[in-house]
């Protein structure tokens, strides 16, 4: 691209036919003006359509697996997939307050839909607690012997799931906020 000038015709089209903006990121990208620019323009024309970013794997992972070696790095893989997995304890209550919440600003009362996402909040918070104890004290203490780890490493294995439990709660509340967020008609904040 030339610098100053405007991003080509055809990086414009390919941004508004995409359905989501994978972004490789790397310290030069993340220094780039033309980077920075596709991201801003993808996001003010489709607030609704996600960005992703890929710079953890991509730096970390050939790294973190010769340090960790394989049978601890499985162990992180695991603890990644079950973050990722966290939004069963949402319980569908997210979707539920979108639902609710537009139903009531449709309707003309933005004051019920106030109600609604206090409600909904609460049960994504009481849900992510629930799951938070549910792996703390039930998944940490039985990790080492269900993954099969050596005893050394029992402890770290422990210390990591109990770390990870501590997840689920954001991660819930996550879900209630974005599903209220939407409700509202809030569609780029609730990709931040």
């Amino acid at each position: 691209f030339p610098v100053g000038e405007p991003l080509p015709a055809a990086t414009q089209a390919a941004l508004d036919d995409s359905a989501a903006l994978v972004v490789l990121c790397s310290p030069d990208a993340a220094g780039s003006r033309y980077v920075n620019d596709e991201v801003r323009l993808f996001r003010e024309h489709h607030p609704g359509r996600r960005v992703i970013p890929l710079i953890v794997a991509v730096m970390t992972i050939p790294f973190l697996l010769s340090k960790m070696g394989n049978g601890t790095f499985g162990v992180l893989t695991l603890l990644w997939a079950l973050i990722g997995y966290f939004g069963i304890f949402d319980l569908g209550i997210g979707r539920a307050l979108t639902y609710e919440v537009s139903r009531r600003i449709s309707h003309q009362n933005p004051g019920a839909a106030h109600n609604v996402v206090v409600v909904g909040l609460a049960l994504t918070l009481g849900t992510g607690l629930i799951g938070a104890i549910l792996v703390y004290f039930v998944v940490a203490p039985n990790a080492w012997d269900w993954f099969k780890t050596d005893a050394k490493s029992a402890g770290q294995v422990m210390e990591a799931f109990q770390w990870t439990a501590l997840a689920v709660i954001p991660s819930t509340i996550t879900s209630g906020i974005r599903g209220a967020l939407e409700g509202f008609g809030k569609f780029g904040a609730s990709n931040l």
